[in-house]
């Protein structure tokens, strides 16, 4: 039915966020508690840490917020909003950020980015045969790379000139269902 929780995200030795269809909440492993999370929507898919005061939530109903923990204040995008608060894609899966600050959103529509300190969503499109706009998670390698995880192959991007290369069953992937990609070393 939906209705549990969607992700976790680590925050620290002692504590992550719980994102789910009612709302997104910080377990705090000392007391074994949950704090709710004062967002301007509930239907919460994904939470992506990007530093001590930049969250991002995304949902798949209602856009993306930017939240600041530090002075628990958000900034948020939204379907239904026009100009600099318009986010343009619906059903919003995951997100990341890259070294220049800039946030990167998925969904099966497509790939976005912020520019940081900017106001105006932009599509990304690598412009090649093959590529399947249904993406469903995106993650930042810490070095100068954003992968993205296509229906039909991995999409390896150069965050700095947005540079593409889809990476298929021809790069030795046995099978092209991958949920998720996760990063274990920082050393590749």
């Amino acid at each position: 039915s939906g209705q549990g929780y969607r992700s976790f995200t680590p925050l620290g030795a002692t504590s992550m966020i719980a994102c789910a269809w009612n709302g997104a909440f910080r377990f705090h492993a000392t007391s074994e508690s949950f704090e709710p999370i004062d967002l301007p929507f509930k239907d919460i898919n994904y939470c992506h840490i990007a530093s001590d005061s930049l969250w991002v939530f995304v949902s798949g109903s209602d856009g993306v917020c930017l939240y600041n923990p530090l002075r628990r204040s958000f900034r948020h995008f939204s379907f239904s909003k026009q100009g600099s608060g318009y986010f343009p894609l619906k059903g919003a899966y995951s997100a990341c950020t890259d070294r220049s600050g800039r946030v990167w959103v998925v969904s099966s529509a497509g790939i976005v980015y912020l520019e940081k300190n900017r106001n105006i969503w932009e599509s990304y499109n690598p412009g090649f045969n093959g590529y399947d706009n249904w993406v469903n998670h995106a993650l930042y390698d810490g070095r100068n790379h954003v992968w993205f995880k296509t229906r039909n192959g991995i999409l390896k991007v150069d965050y700095r000139n947005k540079q593409a290369a889809l990476l298929r069953k021809s790069y030795g992937f046995v099978n092209m269902d991958i949920r998720r990609m996760s990063l274990t070393s920082d050393s590749f």
